[in-house]
């Protein structure tokens, strides 16, 4: 066995490990989206449900099933709880990082390879986004080697089979857009390389390939759709995708062009080589593989700049790219020494380096409920103080060193952002303050809107009624001692009943929502 060939392997694991896996439950299940699909799959899990996706035992349209087959095995392995409803997301990010070394290096050689392997470990958003018990993590992987294999498809003529068969498990991730972004890359590439011919189409298999799509895709989807009676296929193709493209849904509105900024954003510090980046990549004599890649960032930054619904888990497709197209110009800097541009790109580094623990400050203090955790900003220090000493092994002309200690700097962010900055913040969350309450009750109903995360804190169903007169007689029909979960604007509605009080009123994080627990005796 030849050691040096395996070492950079070896070495990403034990990073990304300790990245993606560090008190990969430390930070509870709070937010919107990992608190239902979590539940989702648990609730599946425990029906032995394997078609129908269900949330507090109503129908959930919003994705494919997936990613709830993993949760569930996640379960199975860790039980119920954190760890397990993400372990499978982790784990496709650790797949990503080495995954995207083996084809960059194969492709473009392993220097390049190895940075973008850093750049990727090193961003926050792709930590964040890989800890997270949410579909993208497994979309990402999917789509990025859907790309792959339509690239050597294209341009080494073989594994064209393997991207219908990646694209299909997209599919059953997140739906179309496992199809549509494969085939505007292909297509815009094609055009664009002007390699649009007869024997290039051929080399795709598009008629094989479909068949291998539809035989992987299509069988779940049919049966979702006879056991519901369509109302499954209704939702989330029309609501969850035609409507989230079309309209603004859950306040989550954005700008044109925004995914772009998103992603400089995702990317930083390294992301501020983007500009000579791509400026080499529009270059004539641009290697294929770059091109490619510019091509995916552009189409999913286009795509989504157009969406009326924007989230940043959006632009996740387009990471692994961006960072090939970064890592091949960070490679040139190297080989062709320094110069007045890339100091200048450094200085600007190391003033974004220095905004983001000030910014954090005062992003705290903005939120009443946390002002007395704005010292937490002192964890994002590690930040300008990585790129200072980067700086300073670039004038000695130590390029590596210089790289390594602005990773390095966002790797140890990193690692206090997870086990120190988002504990102590969602420690502040409604479910996890009243907790010592509503583990008392027997007994638990919510009123119209409320905070999903106590279904999955409770681990079992809530009834929900959305009208006063619904909720007398089902509390009729209750214990003496009952505790309704709402939101704040519905208070005055719930103290209309008799013996009712509230026993706490708690600001929703991040939102503008307060959650209210009222008591009610029968």
């Amino acid at each position: 066995m030849n050691w040096n060939s395996y070492r950079p392997y070896f070495i990403l694991s034990i990073i990304g490990i300790v990245l993606l896996f560090f008190h990969l439950d430390k930070t509870p299940l709070y937010i919107l989206d990992e608190v239902k699909n979590a539940t989702c799959a648990l609730e599946m899990k425990d029906k032995g449900e394997w078609i129908v996706p269900t949330f507090n035992n109503e129908l959930r349209t919003d994705k494919p099933v997936l990613h709830y087959y993993f949760m569930q095995l996640g379960y199975l392995f860790f039980g119920a709880n954190a760890f397990g409803a993400r372990f499978f997301s982790a784990c496709f990010g650790l797949a990503l990082v080495l995954l995207s070394f083996y084809f960059t290096a194969r492709i473009l050689g392993k220097t390049t390879a190895w940075y973008q392997s850093i750049l990727l470990l090193a961003s926050l958003q792709f930590n964040i986004q890989f800890r997270l018990a949410v579909p993208d993590p497994y979309l990402i992987v999917w789509l990025y080697l859907t790309f792959v294999f339509l690239y050597l498809a294209i341009e080494e003529q073989k594994g064209a089979r393997f991207a219908y068969v990646f694209a299909a498990l997209g599919f059953l991730t997140k739906g179309l857009i496992a199809v549509v972004f494969p085939g505007m890359v292909v297509l815009i590439y094609l055009l664009w390389t002007k390699k649009f011919t007869i024997p290039v189409l051929k080399t795709l298999r598009i008629p094989e390939g479909i068949l291998i799509f539809l035989l992987i895709g299509l069988p779940w989807y049919i049966a979702v759709g006879i056991q519901t009676q369509g109302e499954w296929l209704t939702g989330f193709f029309l609501k969850h995708n035609l409507s989230r493209y079309t309209e603004t849904m859950e306040g989550h509105n954005g700008f044109f062009l925004l995914p772009f900024l998103l992603l400089f954003v995702a990317l930083l510090p390294f992301s501020v080589f983007s500009f000579p980046a791509t400026k080499k990549v529009l270059n004539k004599e641009a290697v294929p593989f770059t091109k490619f890649a510019f091509v995916v960032v552009l189409v999913v930054g286009l795509f989504f700049s157009f969406s009326k619904t924007m989230l940043l888990s959006y632009i996740g497709p387009a990471i692994p790219f961006l960072a090939i197209i970064l890592a091949y110009q960070i490679e040139k800097i190297k080989t062709q020494g320094t110069g007045i541009g890339n100091n200048l790109i450094l200085i600007f580094l190391l003033l974004i380096s220095i905004a983001i623990p000030v910014a954090s400050f005062f992003a705290l203090e903005d939120q009443v409920s946390l002002q007395k955790y704005s010292n937490l900003a002192f964890c994002f220090l590690p930040i300008p103080m990585g790129s200072l000493v980067a700086i300073l092994f670039w004038k000695k002309k130590r390029k590596n060193a210089s790289l390594y200690s602005i990773a390095g700097g966002w790797g140890i962010t990193v690692i206090l952002v997870f086990s120190v900055v988002l504990p102590t913040i969602f420690s502040e969350n409604p479910v996890n303050k009243s907790q010592q309450i509503w583990k008392d009750y027997d007994t638990v109903v919510a009123y119209k809107q409320f905070n999903p995360a106590f279904v999955w804190s409770r681990q079992k169903a809530i009834p929900v009624f959305h009208d006063l007169a619904s909720l007398k007689n089902g509390l009729k029909e209750k214990d003496s001692k009952v505790l309704i979960i709402s939101r704040s604007v519905y208070k005055d509605e719930l103290l209309q009943l008799e013996q009712s009080a509230v026993i706490l009123e708690h600001q929703d994080l991040f939102e503008s929502s307060r959650t209210i627990l009222i008591s009610v005796k029968n």
